[in-house]
């Protein structure tokens, strides 16, 4: 018995969609998010074609900035960042977008659900291929008058 993997995909952001306007049977250009999205379905394929990642990947081409109800900038460079850390790794674009999610943060955390879910997905991802290891970090919690002893170790 031979296994087969099934893909389903819908349609990538568009900058139509990204606008609010209808569609229909017109091409629209996908945003980077959207072309971000493609990439990943692209390389879930055995024999995908690194030039057709690389255009689709590529942070010049243009692109509309989202200001849907779901999206954010930040939201779109971690879905950007989750394809190019399985792409190059270690290009200056995967760091540049690393450095860009982190500096987004405020108190710690992203401003909605949707930037924090994507976020550490992303980065997650990058940590566990690019940095290898996990580095076992301790600290402390303090609330009031109460304080915790934290210490994390990574599990075999």
């Amino acid at each position: 018995m031979t296994l087969r993997r099934i893909v389903l995909l819908r349609h990538g952001q568009t900058d139509y969609n990204v606008a609010g306007r209808m569609q229909g049977h017109l091409d629209s250009q996908l945003t980077a998010e959207g072309r971000a999205f493609l990439a990943c379905a692209m390389m879930e394929q055995e024999n995908y074609a690194p030039g057709a990642i690389e255009k689709l990947l590529d942070p010049k081409a243009p692109s509309p900035e989202c200001t849907c109800w779901w999206g954010s900038a930040t939201r779109e460079r971690a879905i950007r960042l989750l394809a190019w850390t399985r792409f190059k790794p270690k290009d200056k674009e995967t760091t540049r977008l690393t450095q860009e999610i982190l500096a987004a943060r405020v108190h710690g955390a992203w401003r909605t659900t949707q930037e924090n879910a994507w976020s550490l997905l992303a980065l997650s991802q990058y940590f566990a291929i690019v940095e290898g290891t996990v580095k076992p970090v301790s600290g402390a919690l303090i609330r009031g008058s109460t304080r915790s002893r934290l210490r994390s170790h990574r599990r075999s």
